[in-house]
């Protein structure tokens, strides 16, 4: 794993060891608001270039912070002592 990609899973660890509700909230949303972006690219792709690529710079932030969520929630429940169950 990339030491950029640790470096925020150890930041995002610490707040959400507080926070665990939350955390699952964010990554419900992250993945919901995923599965809305991709059918979306094939529609903006033939009309808007220009609004596709926002949206492509919106998904990416969403999709990198989906991992680093899901990387923190798998720790969180390690720290906890819980079984594993997304």
């Amino acid at each position: 794993m990339s030491h950029f990609l640790m470096f925020f899973k150890r930041k995002s660890v610490e707040y959400w060891m507080k926070h665990e509700k939350k955390l699952r909230a964010e990554v419900q949303f992250n993945l919901r608001v995923s599965l809305i972006l991709i059918p979306t690219y094939m529609l903006l792709w033939h009309f808007q270039i220009v609004l596709f690529i926002v949206l492509v710079s919106i998904s990416g932030y969403i999709f990198f912070n989906l991992i680093v969520s899901l990387l923190a929630l798998q720790e969180v429940k390690a720290r906890l002592g819980r079984p594993n169950d997304s």
